[in-house]
């Protein structure tokens, strides 16, 4: 899995360590475009009986039938529609 870093705290880091000789690559450095991105959160559906609720938020919804959930059961969604939060931990966390 890639991990990032702040383009800001490398570049001062860089500025911290560095001599002449290697100013020009630190500011080739901060020419570099940076990685737009955000924190994933990881939950899971928690089962209750009539319905699923999100682990990381706290979000419940119905089970299928005719009136809810776009006609989609709930616990087949990949990501929370209240927080976005990514449902690939495993239930069994639950009870451990």
């Amino acid at each position: 899995m890639k991990e990032y870093i702040e383009k800001a705290d490398a570049i001062n880091l860089l500025w911290l360590f560095a001599d002449e000789s290697c100013a020009s690559v630190v500011s080739d450095f901060e020419g570099l475009p940076a990685a737009d991105v955000a924190e994933v959160r990881h939950a899971f559906w928690s089962d209750y009986g009539s319905g699923v609720c999100c682990t990381n938020c706290g979000v419940s919804l119905f089970h299928q039938d005719e009136n809810n959930n776009w006609g989609i059961e709930p616990s087949k969604f990949m990501f929370c529609p209240s927080c976005g939060a990514l449902m690939d931990e495993e239930a069994d966390r639950e009870t451990s």
